[in-house]
């Protein structure tokens, strides 16, 4: 089992890797416009798909790393084993919301309209906390166990579907762009 996480999590960074080298080629081509452009720059349905993606993308990128450092921070503490559990999944679920949030703000302060990507995170994004709520009265307050893999592996998938939503648009334009070099 040991193996296939660590395969799994090597593809997770692969993935990552990807996304991060194709946001920084378009944030090449298209200057500060991406940052920093106001809501004249988003003329066409393709660019307000793009900054919604670069958007998602740089949220998940960034969230994935808040979590591992929050998930490594919180497992360090000297806690009674049911308050560390409760806090645990709360702050999951605080996180999770905070993903949510600033997504949303940051589509608000650039007046883009949300991409599929963007949906779909959200929606990924909810699911995630629902399952954590779950396992917080489960584990947390209840003392039941017998949820944790079922949540181990939503929690994995989730993780997973996201990296794929973020990435297929990526995915995508280099395909397009590979098939408009070829004719």
């Amino acid at each position: 089992m040991n193996e296939l996480l660590i395969v799994m999590n090597w593809g997770v960074i692969g993935l990552e890797v990807f996304v991060f080298a194709f946001l920084v080629a378009k944030f090449w081509t298209l200057k500060f416009n991406l940052f920093f452009g106001g809501k004249d720059s988003l003329k066409t349905i393709d660019d307000h798909e793009l900054h919604s993606c670069f958007l998602t993308a740089l949220c998940v990128l960034s969230w994935h790393f808040i979590s591992a450092g929050l998930t490594e921070m919180l497992l360090s503490l000297e806690l009674e084993k049911m308050k560390l559990r409760r806090l645990f999944y709360c702050v999951q679920i605080a996180n999770c919301a905070a993903f949510a949030v600033v997504l949303y703000l940051l589509h608000s302060i650039r007046h883009c309209s949300f991409s599929r990507t963007a949906i779909y995170s959200m929606y990924i994004t909810v699911t995630l906390m629902t399952v954590c709520l779950i396992q917080m009265v489960a584990r947390g307050y209840f003392d039941y166990n017998g949820l944790q893999p079922l949540y181990g592996a939503i929690a994995v998938v989730c993780n997973l579907l996201v990296l794929i939503v973020v990435a297929k648009y990526p995915l995508s334009q280099v395909v397009s762009f590979k098939k408009s070099d070829k004719t």
